[in-house]
C-alpha cells in the first residue's frame, strides 16, 4: 500500500488566562482505566480496515453520540446516535477499500442489531434512513476551495478521527422489541415526550473502546485503546445547552430537528443550520450557526462541564467546555522510540481535537452573505494556521543530529528540524531519521504569534501522540507515545 502523507499546515485558536469558577462538580480528566462519559478515538486510515469497538459497561440503556471527523478539516464525515443496552459492545468497520470514488463506508454486518436501533425519524431532514450507505459525506459542509485542493482533498477522504459522546441513561429501560420493530426505534427526545413519564440521567464514566486497523482480514494490523474523558458531563454544572432541567448532565437530541426545536424555544439544541441560526439573532444561534461549518447536529466537545473563565466563553456570551476539555490533554513535549530500518520504520500521527473548536469566531462572518462564503473565510483560517515545534532526535548511544562541541553535556539539544508545523487536527509525520533506531521528542510547541491560541504560555499543547512501524506499506505496532 502507498503511504501518502498529508501534506503540513499551520494551526492557531485563541488563548486567553483562565481560572477555576465555583460551580464545577468535578473537573474533566483523562481516564486512567480507559473508562469515562466521553471517549477520542484519534486516528483511522481508510486504505486499512478500521474496527471500532465501543463498550457500555453499565447495568442500564445509553445512548451516545458518534462523530467521524476528517483529517484535514476536521469535517463531519458522519455522525450517529448509538443505542447501548446493558453490557453492550457496538462495532463496526471503515474503509475506503474498493470503493471507487474514495470515500470511506461504514460496515456495521458484524453487528446489525445496534444499527437498527439508530433508524430513528425516517423524515424529515437528514435523518438516518439512508443508514445502508453510510458513506463520508465531508464535501457537504466542505467549502469549494478546500474541494478544489487535492491535497487536502486527499487528506479529508482518507484519514480521520472519532468523537463518541456520552448523552443519556433511559432510566425505564428500553423494549429490544419494541425498538426493532419498523418506526419503534428511539432517542432521548421521543423517550421524554408528553405524556410519557420516562426520565433520562447523567451517564456516567462507563464508556470505553478499542480501534483496530487492519491491512485485510487477514494482514498486518494494529491496535490502540480509545482515549475516554471522566466527568466529561455532569449533573449540576454549567453548560453550554442545558435544555433537561431535571437532570443537566443529560444531553436531551434528536437527529429530528423539528423535535429538537419543540423542546427548547430557543433552538439552541445541537441543531446547527447556518441561515436558521443567524436568524435567531442570539448568542447561541450565532454560535451554532458558526460551527455549522463542520457539523450537522449532536454534541461536541464544547458541551461538557464549564468551570473555566476564559475568552472562547466570553466571545460569544455562551459556556463552553473546550478549554476545560484541552486541559485534560495539554502536555509539554511528545516523545517515544522510532526504528528506521528497511522495511521497518517509525511514523508518528498528532491529532489535535479542539483546532476546529478554538478558530470560530464572530468576526469571520465581517463581509459574508452566504454560508459558502463562511465556510471559505472560515476553511482558510484553518489551513493557514498550524502549531510549530522542535524535534530532538538522538540514537542508541546518545547522537545527535548536530555533533556537540567538547564542553556539551549530552544529552545535548540539537537543531531545529524545519519546517516543523502541524497543519490538521490529524497529522501524519514520516521524519527523516538520521539513525537505524533511538528516541525523539517533540517541544518546544508555539502558536508563531503573538497571540496565544492552541498553544498557552507555557508552551503545552492539547495533542494527542501515537506511534506506527511502517513495514514496507504495511501497518504494525501502534502505541500511545510518551508525554
Amino acid at each position: 500500500m502507498n503511504k501518502k502523507r498529508i501534506t503540513m499546515m499551520f494551526v492557531m485558536v485563541l488563548f486567553a488566562f483562565v481560572t477555576l469558577a465555583s460551580n464545577a462538580s468535578a473537573v474533566i480528566t483523562r481516564s486512567e482505566n480507559g473508562v469515562g462519559d466521553a471517549l477520542l478515538f484519534p486516528f483511522f486510515d481508510a486504505d486499512a480496515l478500521n474496527y471500532v469497538c465501543i463498550s457500555n459497561e453499565a447495568n442500564n440503556w445509553v445512548q451516545v453520540h458518534v462523530r467521524l471527523r476528517t483529517a484535514g478539516d476536521s469535517i463531519e464525515g458522519k455522525d450517529f446516535p448509538l443505542i447501548l443496552s446493558p453490557g453492550d459492545m457496538a462495532i463496526f468497520e471503515v474503509s475506503r477499500i474498493g470503493q471507487a470514488d474514495g470515500l470511506w463506508r461504514i460496515d456495521y454486518s458484524m453487528d446489525p442489531n445496534n444499527f437498527k436501533y439508530v433508524r430513528i425519524n425516517s423524515a424529515p431532514v437528514k435523518s438516518l434512513v439512508d443508514i445502508g450507505t453510510m458513506k463520508n459525506d465531508y464535501a457537504t459542509l466542505a467549502s469549494s476551495e478546500i474541494l478544489a485542493d487535492a491535497a487536502r482533498t486527499e487528506a479529508n477522504k482518507r484519514y480521520g478521527y472519532i468523537e463518541v459522546i456520552g448523552e443519556a441513561i433511559f432510566d425505564q429501560g428500553l423494549n429490544k422489541a419494541a425498538l426493532l420493530t419498523p418506526g419503534g426505534c428511539t432517542n432521548t427526545a421521543r423517550y421524554i415526550a408528553a405524556p410519557s413519564t420516562n426520565t433520562l440521567s447523567d451517564v456516567p464514566n462507563v464508556l470505553s473502546g478499542k480501534l483496530y486497523v487492519m491491512e485485510g482480514k487477514y494482514g498486518t494490523g494494529m491496535a490502540y485503546n480509545a482515549i475516554a474523558f471522566d466527568n466529561f458531563r455532569t449533573d449540576g454544572a454549567v453548560h453550554r445547552v442545558d435544555n433537561y432541567l431535571r437532570d443537566t448532565g443529560v444531553i436531551v437530541s434528536s437527529e429530528n430537528s423539528t423535535l429538537n426545536d419543540q423542546v427548547d424555544v430557543n433552538g439552541d439544541n445541537y441543531t446547527y443550520m447556518y441561515s436558521a441560526d443567524l436568524a435567531r439573532a442570539t448568542d447561541g444561534g450565532k454560535y451554532e450557526a458558526l460551527v455549522s461549518a463542520n457539523n450537522t447536529w449532536g454534541p461536541t466537545f464544547a458541551d461538557g462541564d464549564d468551570y473555566l473563565n476564559d475568552q472562547l466563553d466570553v466571545r460569544f456570551g455562551i459556556s463552553s467546555s473546550v478549554r476545560e476539555f484541552e486541559a485534560a490533554l495539554r502536555h509539554v513535549s511528545v516523545r517515544g522510540h522510532y526504528f528506521n530500518a528497511k522495511g521497518f520504520q517509525t511514523n508518528l500521527v498528532l491529532t489535535l481535537p479542539t483546532k476546529h473548536h478554538v478558530i470560530v469566531d464572530p468576526a469571520l462572518l465581517t463581509g459574508i452573505n452566504s454560508f459558502e462564503q463562511y465556510k471559505i473565510a472560515y476553511y482558510r483560517v484553518m489551513k493557514a494556521l498550524a502549531p510549530a515545534y522542535t524535534a530532538e532526535l538522538w540514537d542508541t548511544d546518545e547522537n545527535l543530529i548536530i555533533g556537540s562541541s567538547p564542553f556539551d553535556v549530552s544529552p545535548y539539544v540539537p537543531g531545529v528540524l524545519a519546517p516543523n508545523v502541524l497543519p490538521n487536527e490529524l497529522n501524519i509525520l514520516t521524519p527523516n531519521y538520521p539513525y537505524a533506531a533511538g528516541r525523539f521528542v517533540l517541544a518546544a510547541f508555539s502558536d508563531g504569534s503573538n497571540a496565544r491560541y492552541l498553544v498557552d504560555q507555557i508552551a503545552t499543547l492539547p495533542v494527542v501522540g501515537l506511534s506506527f512501524i511502517n513495514m514496507d506499506g504495511q501497518l504494525g505496532y501502534m502505541t500511545e507515545t510518551q508525554y
